[in-house]
């Protein structure tokens, strides 16, 4: 089973702010290359993007914000778009792109990981696993989870922490453990989570 699926295409779409902001109620951040290097241990990474909103240059987070984005260029495709000031607030929701990008990519993918807990991406998997019966599958930090995406597949950042965090003193962590942890949650037989919605009777399973 794990020689199968390492060789299934993935698209990994990286909402950057709702990750971001997560981690930060997590306590815990996590480590862009670490992801990369552990998934692509699993799966056959065709595309590996993470999307953020750029603060205008004027902007006090300009700096910051371009410093670490300069960073996750050297491991995943950076796009970007200008963060929106609306009436004193900062606005940068990326979920239209990233959508956008898993519809016209997915002829091309066996599978898609989306990192976000935003209950905005719902209907991004009712068209991907509903309409085109292909695999999607959420990641996101335990707390950040929308109740909508508990009926779908996801996978919780808690769970593999070990293995993608940054600045762990083990910076680095066995890949061979780390595959072996994500495919025992992953695994299709027994679902992403005691909460994934049956295909056909679109029923919610009570979890523990």
């Amino acid at each position: 089973m794990e020689n199968n699926r390492a060789k299934k295409k993935i698209g990994i779409f990286i909402d950057g702010a709702n990750i971001y902001y997560a981690s930060k109620k997590a306590g815990w951040k996590l480590d862009i290359e670490k992801v990369k290097k552990l998934f692509g241990s699993i799966f056959e990474v065709k595309i590996f993007n993470y999307y953020a909103a750029l603060p205008e240059k004027t902007d006090t987070s300009y700096a910051d914000s371009k410093k670490y984005l300069d960073v996750i260029e050297k491991f995943a495709k950076v796009i970007t778009k200008p963060l929106k000031y609306i009436n004193g607030q900062k606005k940068g929701n990326v979920d239209i792109e990233i959508t956008l990008d898993v519809v016209r990519s997915l002829n091309n993918l066996d599978e898609v990981m989306v990192f976000s807990g935003d209950s905005d991406y719902f209907e991004l998997w009712k068209y991907v696993f509903i309409e085109q019966h292909k695999n999607i599958r959420f990641v996101s930090f335990k707390g950040n989870l929308a109740f909508e995406l508990k009926k779908t597949k996801y996978l919780i950042l808690e769970k593999i922490r070990e293995f993608v965090e940054l600045n762990r003193k083990n910076n680095t962590p066995d890949l061979a453990a780390g595959r072996i942890s994500v495919l025992s949650i992953i695994d299709d037989r027994n679902s992403l989570s005691r909460g994934a919605v049956n295909s056909k009777k679109h029923r919610l399973s009570t979890e523990p």
